[in-house]
């Protein structure tokens, strides 16, 4: 999994990191079909996994997938 980053939804999208996000399995649990989830407390998490496992990791308020995934959530209205 890696974090792309686009000053609009269709892009072009260029890689933030240089690297991947996660490219390990950790946990038995694929690095693919990540979700980001917002708690009622502000705080983003990304659930992520396959092969019948399951991680989740608290994200930081500074990584740029915080801000994609509003501009997409905005441009869908």
């Amino acid at each position: 999994m890696g974090v792309a980053v686009a000053n609009k939804p269709e892009g072009p999208y260029k890689d933030y990191l240089g690297k991947p996000l996660i490219d390990k399995f950790h946990n038995g649990a694929q690095p693919i079909d990540q979700f980001v989830f917002k708690d009622k407390d502000g705080q983003y998490y990304m659930y992520y996994g396959g092969w019948r496992h399951c991680n989740v990791a608290k994200l930081k308020k500074t990584l740029p997938v915080l801000s994609l995934l509003l501009m997409v959530r905005s441009s869908k209205k």
